[in-house]
């Protein structure tokens, strides 16, 4: 057996040409994948853009829909102006029919959040839709807090708790949603 090289391979310009050639080749696919990806990013990157876009609308439309029901939910603000209104009305103004009063208008505010929050579930990702339905959850629960105060108006101080606790939960989701939209629109994913 002869395992001898040929002569035209001990050739210094042959070997120069094969390695070349050989380079030559390498360079050719990595600038076809350079080129592949450039070309997906030129596509991706505006389409990117415009999602980003969408998604910041979306969460500072449902966060201002939770801020809002929030504002116009605070027990003490909502208690201090039934309170004035009756002085106004010359009503009779008592802890029992204030509470009652109070829970009366806080039941005729239905949580606006389901059409904002929506949007927000569509638009994703999964962490901060969780996060929105958390929140949208929550301020239902407010809202049920108030009929339940409505519908049980011997329970009193009871309900008045169990409302103040629910708005509080929902002040505690509202947070965590901002939280995690802010994380995602700055994330470079």
């Amino acid at each position: 057996m002869n395992l001898s090289v040929p002569a035209a391979l001990k050739d210094p310009a042959v070997i120069a040409a094969v390695i070349t050639a050989f380079v030559a080749v390498i360079a050719a696919a990595v600038a076809f994948a350079a080129g592949r990806m450039q070309g997906r990013g030129a596509h991706w990157g505006p389409v990117d853009a415009v999602r980003r876009q969408h998604q910041r609308e979306a969460y500072a439309a449902f966060l201002g829909d939770l801020w809002t029901y929030l504002g116009a939910t605070n027990w003490d603000s909502v208690k201090h102006r039934t309170t004035h209104d009756m002085l106004l009305a010359g009503l009779a103004v008592d802890e029992a029919s204030v509470t009652m009063s109070t829970f009366a208008h806080l039941a005729t505010l239905p949580p606006n959040v389901q059409a904002s929050g929506s949007v927000v579930f569509l638009e994703g990702p999964d962490l901060v839709a969780e996060s929105g339905l958390a929140a949208q959850d929550a301020a239902n629960a407010v809202w049920r807090a108030a009929m339940n105060g409505v519908m049980n108006p011997s329970a009193g101080s009871e309900m008045v708790n169990a409302y103040r606790a629910a708005h509080h939960v929902l002040h505690v989701r509202t947070n965590a949603f901002a939280l995690d939209a802010r994380w995602r629109l700055n994330s470079k994913m």
